[in-house]
């Protein structure tokens, strides 16, 4: 009797007093969720008890304590209370000055529907029989592309009895409220500054970098590695500026390492620049000293100039002194980072230039990359160290 009432009303839009719970049953109303500036519920109707004063539960879950524009959130209506059997919801979102505020999506259309702004249940959604409960409504909810600094949930549910009018019902309504959140972006990038790329340092090094914008306080962790993958730093610097003086007391002499800044606003972290955008580090060499045998008759002087350019892409040039008019078994030989030779050259005229093109032994094109290359005189020798890019 009563769903052939909900049908004819329905099909013909004429509601009867006595069966006003049919009458929307396949869905209440605009504007029953308490939202001002009317703040109506559907306690207009099913009057029997004021507002939250039944037993039951209603709980709106998903709604955030702080809002990204343009984020989507998934939210869930919940009621539930014992001795009911049929179940109704409507839910509204605005603003203080009462402008509705984001939308709708993902919602099962057999169970809920929109109106204007509002989202409600249809009759399916009614879950007509549920004794007691719970039941629950799915849906999204999308945030505005502009921002607000307040949005305000307001939510109306009806825990009926499903007796056939509005008597002996109880209404329920709940508001929550989302704050407006800056979506929160990484420390812009900066570039390591000094020493600079392969640089001789001594024993007091200077530190510095760049300033990473950020509009919320930045500070910086200052590592210093034998390895490009710092994994093991043998130095580690938390700072809150944009140098650092280093009395340096752990480094070997004539080594190479690496270093590197990280910034951060204390969620979201920026790795420094080598300053060409492709590496996220600089290395510097410790005293680069030439080491002579004592009981060497080989000459003590020569020269090994820093390759140009450096960084290269598709060639740079190395040039040498000898400084001597024995200059047999002199080489200068190319590593990759793994220590293993990449190419060698014979050196046959005591000052000249070598110029490599980014190929191995076999004429094969290597990778980018750090390599180094080394100058050597029988027991004499000296190391610098370059970049390929591609």
């Amino acid at each position: 009797m009563n769903k052939t009432l909900l049908t004819v009303w329905g099909l013909t839009g004429i509601a009867f007093t006595s069966y006003q719970l049919f009458a929307h049953s396949t869905g209440p109303q605009n504007g029953k969720t308490g939202a001002p500036p009317a703040n109506n519920t559907c306690t207009q109707c099913h009057s029997s008890f004021p507002l939250n004063s039944g037993n039951g539960a209603l709980v709106l879950s998903g709604v955030p304590d702080f809002y990204i524009p343009d984020s989507v959130y998934t939210m869930q209506v919940s009621l539930q209370e014992n001795g009911k059997s049929r179940w109704g919801f409507e839910i509204n979102v605005q603003n203080p000055q009462f402008q509705t505020i984001g939308g709708w999506q993902n919602f099962d259309t057999n169970l809920m529907q929109t109106s204007n702004s509002y989202l409600k249940h249809k009759s399916a959604g009614t879950y007509n029989g549920t004794l007691n409960g719970p039941v629950s409504w799915d849906f999204d909810w999308k945030a505005p592309s502009t921002p607000n600094e307040t949005i305000i949930f307001y939510l109306a549910a009806l825990a009926a009895n499903g007796n056939g009018n509005t008597g002996g019902d109880h209404v329920y309504a709940l508001v929550d409220t989302a704050l407006y959140q800056a979506p929160n972006i990484a420390p812009e990038d900066f570039t390591l500054l000094t020493p600079t790329f392969n640089e001789t340092v001594g024993d007091t090094i200077n530190f510095s970098w760049e300033e990473a914008v950020d509009t919320d306080p930045v500070s910086y962790t200052l590592e210093i590695s034998e390895t490009d993958g710092f994994q093991t730093p043998v130095f580690t610097q938390n700072l809150n500026t944009t140098n650092f003086e280093f009395i340096d007391t752990i480094l070997q002499d004539d080594t190479d390492y690496f270093w590197r800044v990280t910034a951060t606003d204390g969620n979201l972290m920026t790795v420094s620049s080598d300053g060409t955008g492709l590496l996220p580090y600089s290395f510097f060499h410790t005293q680069m000293a030439v080491s002579v045998s004592e009981n060497s008759s080989t000459p003590k002087n020569f020269r090994l100039a820093q390759n140009y350019p450096n960084p290269f892409n598709p060639s740079t040039t190395i040039n040498y002194e000898l400084q001597t008019t024995s200059y047999e078994n002199s080489k200068l030989v190319i590593f990759n980072v793994l220590g293993e030779k990449v190419k060698e050259f014979v050196l046959d005229k005591p000052e000249g230039s070598v110029v490599w093109k980014g190929t191995n032994s076999f004429g094969e094109g290597v990778s980018s990359g750090v390599y180094f290359y080394k100058l050597e005189i029988g027991e004499i020798s000296q190391t610098k160290k370059m970049l390929f890019l591609k």
